[in-house]
């Protein structure tokens, strides 16, 4: 019996010590992409806009583990060029991330230079700075939602005339489903680019927006029975 309460205890521990080290990792990513970003915009304020053109890209070659063959496996990441023209003259640019989905061929971004030295530029949307965002977020809402949870099994939230935690988690849900597609888009460049690289991936995105929308509603009008 004693046992069984120590590990119990334990676990509990383990718990919470694992929700405060999700959450600083959520903020440090958050707060240096924040940062980063800040410094970026200040040093692109004087610079000019332009198309660029996806015309190439690089291999990147990684090794992971994968336990369905009890082994390591080697995937393939890619960093993507851009071709942009300023007074005649062409330059290339490339991203400064890695991604497993390329755009089509000729798609376009902005590109952001400098006008005294063209080949001085930074490709608008996705990078390395935001993406340290993104990801920050969703380290954050993990165990921001546990807490919730928590507070919704001793009763905190039952005084609402909503199913307040529902509420909450179909928006977390709509966000993480509407954010995936929309940062996979910013990759891209094309919706279509989206639906061509993830395939039936695409249903899972999609499945966390209908959840989200049911949970929303829901929650809304038909208050969950205690």
């Amino acid at each position: 019996m004693k046992e069984a309460k120590l590990d119990s205890s334990f676990k509990i521990v383990a718990a919470i010590l694992l929700t405060i080290i999700c959450f600083t990792v959520g903020i440090i990513l958050t707060v240096k992409g924040v940062r980063e970003t800040k410094e970026q915009n200040e040093i692109i304020k004087s610079y000019k806009s332009t198309e660029g053109y996806f015309v190439d890209y690089n291999e990147h070659k990684h090794e992971e583990y994968d336990r369905n063959s009890v082994g390591r496996k080697e995937t393939t990441m890619y960093s993507l060029i851009y071709r942009y023209t300023v007074d005649g003259k062409e330059y290339t640019i490339e991203t400064d991330y890695e991604t497993s989905l390329l755009p089509e061929e000729n798609s376009t971004k902005e590109i952001k230079y400098n006008p005294e030295n063209p080949e001085e530029a930074i490709i608008e949307g996705i990078n390395s700075h935001n993406s340290l965002i993104f990801f920050g977020i969703f380290f954050m809402i993990i165990p921001v939602m546990i807490f919730l949870g928590i507070l919704s099994k001793i009763g905190v939230f039952n005084k609402f005339k909503i199913d307040f935690f529902g509420f909450l988690a179909g928006i977390v849900f709509l966000i993480i489903g509407v954010g995936f597609i929309f940062y996979n888009f910013l990759m891209t460049g094309s919706f279509s680019g989206v639906l061509k690289n993830l395939g039936l991936w695409i249903i899972i995105p999609n499945l966390f927006i209908i959840v989200g929308i049911y949970l929303i509603i829901y929650s809304l009008f038909f208050k969950l029975k205690r």
